[in-house]
């Protein structure tokens, strides 16, 4: 019998390594091969860094303003993956710090790059998952429900929007990572230069991109913080934290790399990027395949949001946050399904053919 045990134990280890990973809950709703790509589409919730220094002169006197360097850190909740619902099964977390803002008429393009502050990257904010540096985007899923995010905050001692990041990294499983492919840096192993800070070029094609509004351009141009002598609608400036929920900051697109892939498939470089004409005149982005687009994004106020106070305030990575908005957005990604290796089938019915007969030689 301890034979029979030890041969069929032999048996179980071959087929778990012939057999591709287990699928998670994401992966058991995506579509392998599905024309024009799998679409996720989610709601986000993000807090504001001024981690760059920057500042406007109102009435002469500096004032903190959006620009190069500030971070932005959002939680996103999955809603639907090929139309299908899976709220609170999946969520994501996306980390970006501004690389440059180039002028676009009475607006901005803002380029992000991977958040190099220290306490706010990714790979800070959830050690011990391998997240690489040239990050700027986690997803996350769980077979279990978790918290509705978007209706309440983690716990009662939630203060910010760390503590909605600390929540999914410790209750859901890490399955993608989506950033800047490190072979596009322009200085071996500094995620700074990762990113052209005037849009993608042929050399460093993978971005995240959005194109300010005018409330967008007014936290460039009239700072964070409420200020009277800017025109706003029918009223005046009323800040970052006095936007509501229907005034739209900027619009967003990204074209990106997987850095990371936990999943049991491949995904294919051929999803065409959406942002054209690059300032920097070295891509037209929409030639060029990429393995997650981001499209149809908008980021918004959101101080009519009963939870704004969560996601809002607080400190994160040991720095303040000094405002918080909403998101929205479609990620596609082209998965395909990783073909068992031959060789693995071999084996194992090599393994079943010498089992066999050696039980025979030992009933005989």
């Amino acid at each position: 019998m301890k034979q029979v045990i030890t041969i069929l134990s032999v048996v179980a280890l071959f087929l778990v390594w012939a057999l591709p990973a287990n699928a998670d809950y994401l992966t058991s709703v995506m579509v392998p091969g599905l024309v024009g790509g799998n679409s996720i589409v989610d709601d986000s919730v993000e807090g504001y860094f001024n981690t760059g220094g920057n500042t406007v002169l109102v009435g002469g006197t500096p004032q903190p303003s959006f620009g190069k360097g500030d971070v932005i850190l959002g939680i996103t909740e999955i809603n639907t993956v090929n139309s299908v619902g899976v709220n609170t099964h999946v969520y994501a977390i996306t980390d970006l710090q501004v690389a440059g803002l180039v002028p676009n008429g009475s607006n901005f393009d803002v380029f992000f790059q991977p958040t190099t502050k220290a306490g706010l990257s990714l790979a800070s904010l959830l050690p011990g998952l391998g997240i690489p540096n040239t990050a700027m985007a986690g997803v996350f899923s769980s077979t279990t429900a978790l918290k509705d995010l978007f209706t309440g905050p983690p716990s009662p001692s939630t203060t910010s929007i760390g503590d909605y990041v600390s929540y999914i990294g410790a209750n859901a499983k890490l399955d993608l990572v989506l950033g800047i492919n490190p072979g596009q840096e322009t200085t071996a192993g500094d995620p700074n230069t990762s990113v052209n800070s005037t849009g993608p070029t042929a050399a460093q094609p993978d971005y995240f991109h959005s194109i300010t509004s005018k409330a967008g351009s007014n936290l460039a141009t009239a700072g964070y913080g409420p200020n009277p002598t800017v025109p706003f609608g029918l009223g005046t400036w009323p800040g970052l934290n006095g936007l509501s929920t229907s005034s739209q900051i900027v619009g967003v697109d990204a074209g990106l790399s997987i850095v990371l892939n936990n999943t049991p498939f491949l995904y294919k470089a051929d999803l065409p990027g959406s942002f054209d004409n690059s300032p920097s005149g070295g891509l037209d982005a929409t030639t060029h395949g990429y393995q997650a687009g981001v499209t149809n994004a908008a980021a918004k106020g959101a101080m009519n949001d009963p939870n704004f106070k969560y996601y809002s305030g607080g400190s994160t990575g040991g720095t303040t946050v000094i405002g918080g908005g909403q998101d929205n957005g479609t990620l596609t990604v082209d998965p395909i399904a990783v073909p068992v290796p031959p060789t693995a089938f071999l084996g194992v019915i090599g393994v079943l053919v010498l089992g066999a007969g050696y039980l025979r030689r030992r009933i005989a």
